[in-house]
């Protein structure tokens, strides 16, 4: 049921004259946003959000609008697993009222889209992995890192060892796992103690003395069987760096975004604010700086090593990246973002309003996507003409 060619019955309604829309929709560039989760209301409404602030946007820009063809569909979380929906548009009334399919039904209608570029927006980790690789299973390109990448950044230890391979600064650490190592043994007090695979800083905290680990431990285990341990770096400053590829594959350093917190790690409340269980999701207020104050010295350092980790990581499109920098202007890179819902408070959005307005940057990647869509397109009809001329020619050897 995975691959684009299976054909199962569809129900009719609203959502397949948009799908026969988006197939048919002449010059326009055809964008399909995939986002929502399959795992959690709390990842289904944050992608949503992010979704919502992205199309809101592109709706203000005459030349977006004109350029490119927009289409929608929403994973949802269910009980028993999670199911589909083809909105016509991402306004709330809309998303309730959607018919929604069963997993194989709405992979086999999802398959049978015909975008040029996918937007991922989906923030869980199924959704930037499993989701991912079912876009290449039915030949579609999207925007952003393949889904190895994406396991790699979306685990803190695997990140963190690829980093230090590659020569990019790193923070002490260890990884503990749930039943086997649950005592740190390699890193003294004071740790930061965070779950590998947990996004927004969820589950994480600071140990300064040997009375706080335990709890620490039971709170990052909440999210993850596997921990990892990191000594503390002192604030001398947090930032965010980021990088652009080209479609050349030139990689650009965007200015640096500086955060300032009031106490001496980010925690997930400083980044979202969440009610109802989870199915509300809006962004915590922040103070910033872009561009970051950064001399010479310290710019180069943050340069180079990005551009080290956004290739060591294998990125594709865009890398973000958490830094660290010690009271003495050592940088340590924290952990890897590979995504990007191109929303006006996106980090690389965010980041590269120095350089180039967001309704331009978002219509450049598009663009890049697309092309490489394209070519995946012809690729894709090349293979199937060899296979139709092969059809029925028995191949003997010699």
């Amino acid at each position: 049921y995975l691959h684009k060619n299976v054909k199962m019955p569809i129900s009719t309604g609203t959502d397949n004259n948009l799908q026969k829309k988006a197939n048919n929709a002449g010059s326009k560039t055809q964008v399909l946003h995939l986002a929502g989760s399959s795992t959690s209301d709390f990842y289904f409404s944050l992608s949503v959000l992010y979704a919502q602030e992205c199309m809101k946007a592109a709706h203000n820009d005459a030349k977006t609008m004109n350029d490119f063809e927009f289409s929608y569909v929403l994973v949802h979380p269910e009980a028993d697993g999670y199911s589909w929906s083809f909105p016509k548009d991402l306004d709330e009334s809309t998303i309730k009222a959607c018919q929604k399919y069963k997993r194989c039904e709405g992979i086999a209608k999802f398959g049978s889209f015909q975008p040029d570029i996918v937007v991922p927006h989906m923030f869980c980790r199924a959704g930037l992995t499993h989701f991912r690789t079912l876009c290449d299973l039915v030949d579609f390109e999207f925007l952003g890192p393949n889904s190895s990448s994406q396991e790699i950044a979306e685990n803190k230890a695997w990140s963190k060892a690829i980093f230090q391979s590659a020569g990019v600064p790193v923070a002490p650490g260890e990884k503990i796992v749930l039943g086997e190592n649950e005592t740190p043994s390699s890193v003294t007090l004071p740790f930061v103690v965070k779950p590998c695979c947990e996004a927004n800083s969820a589950g994480i905290s600071l140990c300064t003395d040997a009375e706080e680990v335990k709890a620490a431990l039971v709170e990052a285990f909440k999210y993850d069987d596997e921990v990892l341990v990191e000594k503390f770096i002192p604030l001398g400053r947090e930032l965010r760096v980021s990088c652009i590829e080209e479609s050349d594959g030139t990689i650009n350093v965007l200015p640096a975004l500086e955060y300032f917190i009031p106490q001496d790690i980010r925690t997930s409340g400083d980044k979202l604010q969440v009610a109802e269980e989870g199915k509300e999701v809006n962004f915590a207020p922040t103070t910033t700086q872009y561009p970051a104050s950064v001399d010479d010295e310290l710019s180069e350092k943050l340069r180079v090593c990005a551009i080290k980790a956004h290739k060591a990581i294998n990125s594709r499109d865009f890398s973000v990246f958490d830094i660290r920098v010690d009271p003495e202007g050592n940088p340590f890179f924290l952990e890897a973002s590979l995504y990007c819902s191109f929303a006006p408070k996106s980090a690389v959005v965010w980041m590269a309003s120095g350089v180039m307005e967001h309704q331009e940057l978002f219509r450049k990647m598009l663009s890049i996507g697309a092309e490489r869509g394209q070519l995946r397109k012809m690729s894709a009809k090349e293979n199937s003409n060899v296979q139709k001329s092969m059809k029925g020619k028995i191949l003997v050897s010699e």
